[in-house]
């Protein structure tokens, strides 16, 4: 699987050690305190597209002054399927997303434009 670095900052102070724990990438300085460490978020090429959709979503939501549970009662989602979405902790399918689309009042085009 291949992982794109989301967050690259991290203070030029060798030696420092590397460590891959559940998706989740720690930099050590040796001989520094806990404090000095860095922990880096990865995610992959599919978890960063979702995440960004989520975010999307709730952009576009927010914009339209809609909340959660508008979209639930308006628009026929289920509360925890639309959450998953917003999270970035679901794959959506494309009926889903035209749905999505047309509760925000805009294109699927525009929707999905810079994602």
């Amino acid at each position: 699987m291949t992982y794109r670095l989301l967050v690259a900052s991290v203070a030029q102070r060798p030696p420092l050690r590397p460590t891959l724990y559940h998706n989740t990438l720690y930099l050590t300085y040796d001989n520094q305190s806990a404090t000095d460490n860095v922990a880096l978020q990865l995610m992959s090429a599919d978890e960063e597209l979702l995440h960004r959709l989520g975010k999307r979503c709730q952009t576009l939501r927010r914009k339209a002054q809609l909340s959660q549970l508008d979209m639930v009662r308006s628009y026929g989602f289920s509360l925890s399927h639309y959450q998953k979405i917003e999270r970035g902790d679901l794959d959506a399918r494309l009926s889903t997303l035209t749905r999505l689309a047309e509760a925000f009042g805009v294109s699927l085009s525009e929707f999905l434009q810079g994602i």
